[in-house]
């Protein structure tokens, strides 16, 4: 669980220094997570709760300040969820936890193919299976 927190929070704070044009000797980024195990209805369902500021810290100027980016357009949030699911696809098939299929779209959308990568991460398309 927290290497794929780990995943998840190097591609965000990635993507929100490259956007700030700035690099990871230069800036860092912030976040507060909090791992939740459980769904509404008490069923299994973890899944993460991040806060991150809309920005990176500029670490070479003392103190710290926060260089503010804008917000990410559709098109941004796609393809930062497509980064995620490939990462995090690939740490687990390294770790011998995910088998890949080879009819999964997830794994494979390209930018502008008309998928829309949000909706095809909610779980409606996965086809990979889980080892026990």
């Amino acid at each position: 669980m927290s290497n794929a927190l780990s995943v998840v929070y190097r591609a965000i704070a990635g993507f929100l220094i490259h956007k700030a044009g700035l690099t990871q000797v230069q800036s860092q980024c912030g976040a507060i997570t909090l791992i939740q195990r459980f769904g509404s209805a008490l069923n299994s369902n973890l899944h993460f709760h991040m806060l991150i500021p809309d920005g990176v810290y500029l670490t070479v100027t003392p103190p710290p300040c926060l260089r503010t980016v804008a917000a990410p357009t559709t098109a941004e949030l796609q393809a930062l969820v497509q980064r995620i699911s490939e990462r995090l696809s690939f740490h687990l098939e390294r770790k011998g936890l995910l088998l890949r299929d080879a009819e999964s779209s997830h794994l494979d959308l390209e930018p502008g193919d008309g998928e829309d990568a949000l909706s095809d991460h909610r779980g409606a398309r996965r086809r990979s299976a889980i080892r026990n």
